[in-house]
């Protein structure tokens, strides 16, 4: 393989990092040591490999190249972690849209059987002097108001502002 031509500064970059680092290490008496050499491009290819894998894995796939800018695989690397950080978030909420589905038609079922054995407010047999079952209609309605806004929705900012208020 032909290298192109450097220029005088990277080559005394070169040659600074041969003394200070190669040098020792491949030719400890002075002269190459291929064995070494062999060692270390085993090495260096094992390296390459795994970096290889770690872009990959970072990147969601999009970067193989070990000799990538490092730019970019950071800024693909931030996409990817957060593509994965919505998807997680999208789970989660379809989680909690499932469980606040779920509680609503529970509620709806209780307040409707609670509703059924009240009598109506205007009826003689309502208490008028407590204004308990007034009291407990209003919210009976308001609760059954939410939890229709609810489903429509799913707001469960509403769901959570009013069960922090009722608790």
């Amino acid at each position: 393989m032909d290298y192109p031509p450097l220029s005088a500064e990277e080559q005394a970059d070169v040659n600074r990092e041969w003394e200070a680092y190669w040098c020792a290490l491949l030719a400890p008496n002075g002269a190459l040591d291929v064995e070494r050499v062999k060692r270390e491009m085993y090495a260096f290819g094992m390296l390459a490999d795994d970096v290889s894998k770690v872009y990959m894995a970072v990147t969601g796939d999009k970067v193989s190249k070990p000799g990538t800018d490092p730019d970019v695989v950071i800024g693909l690397a931030k996409e990817h972690s957060e593509t994965l950080a919505e998807a997680a978030c999208e789970a989660a909420l379809a989680a909690r849209r499932e469980e606040a589905e779920e509680a609503a038609d529970m509620l709806r079922e209780i307040l409707a059987e609670i509703g059924d054995m009240l009598p109506a407010p205007d009826s003689p047999e309502t208490p008028k002097s407590t204004g308990v079952l007034q009291r407990f209609q209003a919210w009976r309605k308001e609760t059954i108001e939410l939890v229709s806004r609810m489903r429509a929705g799913l707001d469960t900012t509403a769901y959570d502002e009013h069960d922090a208020a009722t608790l």
